[in-house]
């Protein structure tokens, strides 16, 4: 939970007015390359305050169920494409459809850290919502 925390408090300085709920559980050390999972975080926060909606409030959690960390972050935006939504974690493939900068690799990558710590993340999109899941074994 502290390598979240960090990685929501250098996401925060540059837009301290969003709303963020953190509900974070998971209370027992996790065993991975946290330099590598805060980068995947980073990521995952940076995408919900630059795609969600500025009114609304991201919600963060974090816990340990059945031997696996598992990270949930949901935030109130608009609806993926399609499209773009069936290839998500391909590189490059957010680019096309970026207002602003960035190489469509974040998703990408951290799927990669993911995969590398035996684990899975999965999107889903429901009633204006965009929630991103990860577990990892601990």
């Amino acid at each position: 939970d502290k390598v979240i925390l960090q990685a929501l408090r250098e996401i925060q300085t540059s837009a301290p007015h969003r709303k963020v709920q953190t509900n974070l559980g998971a209370k027992h050390p996790v065993t991975c390359d946290h330099e590598r999972m805060a980068q995947v975080f980073s990521n995952l926060i940076g995408n919900s305050f630059r795609h969600g909606l500025a009114e609304n409030t991201i919600v963060i959690k974090s816990s340990i169920e059945s031997d696996r960390f598992i990270f949930q972050i949901e935030n109130d935006g608009h609806q993926i494409a399609a499209p773009i939504f069936n290839n998500l974690f391909k590189p490059f493939v957010g680019r096309k459809n970026q207002k602003e900068g960035g190489l469509g690799l974040g998703l990408y990558i951290s799927k990669q850290i993911i995969t590398a710590h035996s684990g899975d993340i999965h999107v889903k999109c429901f009633d204006e919502k965009v929630v991103f899941t990860l577990w990892i074994p601990i």
